[in-house]
């Protein structure tokens, strides 16, 4: 191999491409593959030191496309943790209304029927006959709010 082939010095009125310029596709022009790749379509046995440049720069190929994949799945990732991120971010921040049904106790649900205080012993005094400060917290359970909760904080 001269040193047009192995890249070092490209001389530009050759047909052929030097080696390390290869993109490792056999398509287009024969007369424009590297010297190596014509002998080796040809079915010509190649050299050792042809084997060796020819190996090596197929790996150069392989570390190259793995390196691309693995900066893929990197951005993907990251992608998607942003968009989550966001997602969670707008959920917290503006409650959205189903989210905010969700959360919302079942008494307070619009259509859902009020619930009472029921006495598991129903011998004993009720709320009517209970301090004022109990007397407010069974109303709370017994009769609607006044005015309806604001769907958004």
């Amino acid at each position: 191999m001269d040193k047009h082939e192995k890249g070092i010095e490209v001389d530009p009125l050759r047909p052929d491409l030097p080696l390390p310029k290869w993109d490792g596709r056999y398509r287009g022009d024969p007369k424009r593959l590297p010297k190596v790749v014509q002998k080796l379509m040809l079915r010509r046995p190649l050299t050792p030191e042809e084997k060796a440049e020819l190996l090596w720069r197929f790996y150069e190929l392989q570390q190259g496309a793995r390196a691309r994949m693995i900066l893929v799945l990197v951005l993907t990732i990251v992608f998607l943790l942003c968009l989550v991120g966001i997602g969670g971010y707008l959920i917290y921040t503006h409650q959205l209304p189903f989210l905010t049904a969700m959360a919302r106790p079942r008494a307070l649900r619009p259509g859902s029927p009020v619930p009472t205080l029921h006495h598991p012993n129903p011998g004993e005094p009720s709320c009517d006959h209970a301090p004022s400060s109990l007397l407010s917290f069974c109303a709370a359970f017994t009769r609607p709010p006044s005015r309806p909760r604001p769907r958004f904080p």
